[in-house]
C-alpha cells in the first residue's frame, strides 16, 4: 500500500509529477505520425493516453485540495476566520482555546443567555478575531518539522529541557539525546 504524501512539499511533489505526466501523454498524443506512415499501434495509444489524461485531471484538482492548508475542525482555509464553534479557533483576548477559555464568562458574567452571546460576538468582532494559520510544529532542539509526538512525564521534561524551553516540542531522537547528554 502506498503511504499518503504527508507534507506540503510532498503532496507539492506529487502535484508536479502528475503535471509533467500530463504534459508528456498530451505531447504523446498529438505527436505527428508521418504522412502514410500510421501506426498500427497508433489507436492504442491514442485511447490509453485519452484515458490517463482523463484519469489525471480527476486527480489533479482532489490533490490542489489536499496542498491547501485547511483547519481539521471546521475546513476553513489558512487566512479565514473559524466557523462558530470551532475548537481550534483562538481567544484574542487570552490567547487560549476559544471554547474553554473563561473570558466571556469574565467580561459578561456567568450564563449564556442570547444577549450575552450576542455582547460576545461583538466584544470578539471589537478586539478582532485570530484567523486559522497553521503554525507548524519543530523540535526546539534540531528543527525537525512535524516531529512524531511522545509522551514524558512532568517530572522528566523538567529535567531534561531547560525552563525557556518548556512550552516547545522535543523529536524523540533529540530528546534521548538530551537524556543521554545530561545523564552522561
Amino acid at each position: 500500500m502506498t503511504e499518503e504524501p504527508k507534507t506540503e512539499g510532498e503532496v507539492k511533489l506529487v502535484i508536479e509529477v502528475f503535471a509533467k505526466i500530463a504534459d508528456r501523454l498530451h505531447d504523446d498524443i498529438f505527436e505527428k505520425e508521418p504522412r502514410g506512415q500510421a501506426a498500427k499501434g497508433q489507436s492504442i495509444r491514442w485511447h490509453r493516453a485519452t484515458w490517463l489524461l482523463k484519469l489525471m485531471d480527476q486527480v489533479r484538482e482532489p490533490l490542489q485540495r489536499l496542498s491547501e492548508k485547511r483547519c481539521h475542525d471546521c475546513g476553513v482555509p489558512e487566512g479565514a476566520l473559524h466557523r462558530p464553534g470551532c475548537d481550534m479557533e483562538r481567544c484574542p483576548f487570552c490567547g487560549g482555546q476559544l471554547i474553554t477559555c473563561s473570558c466571556q464568562a469574565m467580561m459578561l458574567g456567568a450564563g449564556h443567555s442570547p444577549a450575552q452571546e450576542e455582547g460576545w460576538k461583538y466584544l470578539l468582532d471589537e478586539k478582532g478575531r485570530i484567523p486559522w494559520i497553521q503554525w507548524p510544529n519543530l523540535c526546539a532542539y534540531c528543527g525537525r518539522l512535524w516531529p512524531k509526538m511522545f509522551h514524558a512525564s512532568d517530572e522528566e521534561w523538567r529535567r531534561y529541557v531547560e525552563p525557556a524551553k518548556r512550552g516547545s516540542m522535543v523529536c524523540p531522537d533529540c530528546w534521548n539525546r538530551l537524556k543521554a547528554l545530561i545523564d552522561g
